[in-house]
């Protein structure tokens, strides 16, 4: 009998490299029989019961139609954190968890926070601000009920609280009372020009409404998010936000243009990927 390394090499090896096979299979091996990732090395196909055996191939034969494995087990890690997910919601990329790490090294985590994450999506950025800063208050603002019920099972499930909103920030009706001293967002800011340049797995998996804006008004997530500062951030508060790396310069002019204090920054890549802008007290 074909065993099961020898499965997942012989019907991913035309799309994929024999090292993201590898971790492809320990990966669905730590996840299908319960194990710790460094036991997965010594595990022999021979330790596997019928109905792992059928799980591993099932994982396999999704892989090599190009769904991504982290739809498959419905999980991925973020920051050493566990998540849900499901197709309402992206898959968390490691430009966000730098995004949430600059938040962290910006601020006391024994400060009293309120911080409002819009566009929260599975959550990962308003559950891992609510796990390192034990004190804030956490709302996660979405458009998909969708979204937020995902959201919700990762606060609970990483032991934290939100306080979900579902809103388009888009047609935001400005009746929110509350202010913040941060607000957070990774929202859509790839331009429709720019699918030929994406994967087929994300294109054909990943949420559109989470991912595309139009050529036209490209960014008209981050005007809106300057426009709802204004009225909701604390004087001195911060916005931060991922963005386009083609687009930053634009970006920034958008915050700019309210006359907010910005600071740009790269990504481990070197390439524009975040953006942090300040309400200055008057």
């Amino acid at each position: 009998m074909e065993n099961i390394k020898t499965y997942f090499n012989n019907i991913l090896k035309d799309i994929y490299n024999p090292n993201e096979i590898g971790i492809f299979y320990r990966t669905s091996m730590e996840h299908v029989c319960c194990i710790p990732k460094q036991d997965t090395y010594f595990r022999k196909d021979t330790d596997f019961s019928d109905k792992q055996t059928a799980e591993m191939k099932s994982i396999a034969n999704r892989l090599q139609k190009n769904e991504p494995i982290e739809y498959i087990l419905e999980e991925t890690q973020f920051l050493s954190l566990k998540f849900k997910l499901n197709k309402h919601v992206l898959i968390p990329r490691p430009e966000t968890e730098e995004l949430v790490d600059w938040i962290k090294k910006d601020i006391d985590n024994n400060q009293k926070l309120s911080i409002i994450d819009i566009g929260t999506g599975s959550g990962c950025i308003g559950v891992s601000l609510a796990k390192f800063f034990s004190n804030a208050t956490v709302t996660a603002l979405d458009i998909s009920k969708e979204a937020l019920q995902i959201a919700q099972q990762n606060a609970e499930f990483n032991n934290v609280k939100l306080q979900l909103l579902c809103a388009d920030i888009l047609n935001f009706a400005n009746k929110l009372q509350n202010k913040y001293d941060i607000i957070v967002s990774n929202p859509p800011y790839v331009r429709e020009c720019e699918k030929s340049d994406m994967e087929e797995n994300v294109l054909k998996y990943e949420p559109h409404l989470a991912l595309f804006v139009s050529d036209e008004n490209s960014l008209v997530f981050y005007d809106e998010i300057a426009k709802f500062a204004i009225s909701h951030l604390n004087d001195n508060g911060s916005i931060y936000v991922e963005i386009n790396r083609y687009l930053g310069n634009e970006t920034l002019k958008v915050f700019e243009s309210y006359n907010f204090n910005c600071i740009m920054k790269n990504d481990l890549s070197g390439a524009n990927r975040m953006i942090k802008a300040i309400k200055i007290k008057k």
